[in-house]
């Protein structure tokens, strides 16, 4: 299970991080700016999906 969390951590930061990029490079064009803010989104909701099934599994275990 940590391994699991560890590996879920690291697409949340990956996320937060295209999501921040997104943002923050203003000089970039706009559609690449899009996609990076697409693809943090993504990651963030199989993240988000991921952690809800490792907790119900955890919940089902205890």
């Amino acid at each position: 299970m940590i391994k699991d969390f560890r590996i879920l951590s690291a697409l949340c930061a990956a996320s937060a991080l295209f999501i921040l990029l997104g943002f923050y490079l203003t000089k970039t064009p706009v559609m690449f700016q899009i996609l990076l803010l697409v693809v943090g989104l993504i990651i963030g909701i199989i993240t988000l999906i991921g952690l809800v099934k490792l907790l119900i599994s955890q919940q089902k275990q205890d």
